[in-house]
């Protein structure tokens, strides 16, 4: 860490960013819906993936709210070392297996939650090559990078200092299961299963140092869900 960051209390940022960035979820998630139509309209082939270019760009719109907050408000310091985006000094190796390990967990505990398979939202967004390949791009790169800075680099540290290390890792993984509700008809079970996996990125995050160490994990967790999808649609 910098000594600018060493110097004074960290995080530096406050709850005060954090309303702001909350008041920017909905004129991005209107952003990205505008785009998506737009080349829906422009071009037919996008139409099938509209929705999957909708939430593609609210994710690039947000957390460039997040990067702009940040800048504009605090330009004195370095934000990606501030959001821990470093090269983790141990567990990488660890990271990149223990993401399909994760996978293969929280599956047994949704087998035993008894989790619904049927009426996802989100199988609407994988008819089709392209929808499934935007898929592909969205769970594997753009939604760790982004939802790990945002909820582990950015978040949590607030969430830590306010009350404690556990619960804040914890508290943190309570609006990132919520954040994915609406994929899964917002039933609980699904909610419950993302938030423990947050939980883990959240202690992974906390022992590397590193938010690069729990976006790699959420990269490869992820993966084996994109995988299998493949595999169970595409025989």
């Amino acid at each position: 860490m910098m000594n600018s960051l060493t110097e004074k209390r960290f995080p530096f940022w406050n709850y005060i960013d954090l309303l702001l960035l909350i008041g920017l979820l909905v004129p991005c998630l209107i952003g990205g819906t505008a785009v998506s139509q737009t080349l829906a309209l422009v071009n037919p082939i996008l139409a099938d993936a509209k929705l999957w270019v909708g939430m593609l760009v609210f994710y690039a719109l947000w957390f460039g709210c997040l990067y702009l907050v940040l800048r504009m408000r605090y330009f004195e310091e370095n934000i990606a070392t501030a959001l821990a985006w470093i090269y983790p000094q141990r567990g990488l190796v660890i990271c990149i297996i223990s993401g399909p390990l994760l996978a293969i967990f929280v599956n047994v505990i949704g087998a035993l939650l008894k989790t619904p398979d049927t009426d996802m939202p989100i199988k609407k967004l994988l008819q089709g090559q392209l929808s499934l390949a935007l898929f592909g791009v969205f769970a594997v790169i753009l939604a760790p990078v982004t939802e790990e800075l945002a909820f582990r680099g950015f978040l949590m540290p607030l969430f830590i200092r306010t009350f404690g290390r556990e619960i804040g890792i914890v508290l943190t993984a309570v609006p990132f299961g919520l954040l994915h509700g609406s994929e899964y008809g917002w039933h609980w079970q699904y909610i419950v299963l993302i938030g423990l996996a947050g939980i883990v990125f959240g202690i992974i995050r906390q022992w590397t140092g590193s938010t690069l160490a729990s976006a790699v994990m959420h990269a490869t967790y992820n993966l084996t869900f994109f995988v299998s999808t493949v595999l169970y649609t595409h025989p």
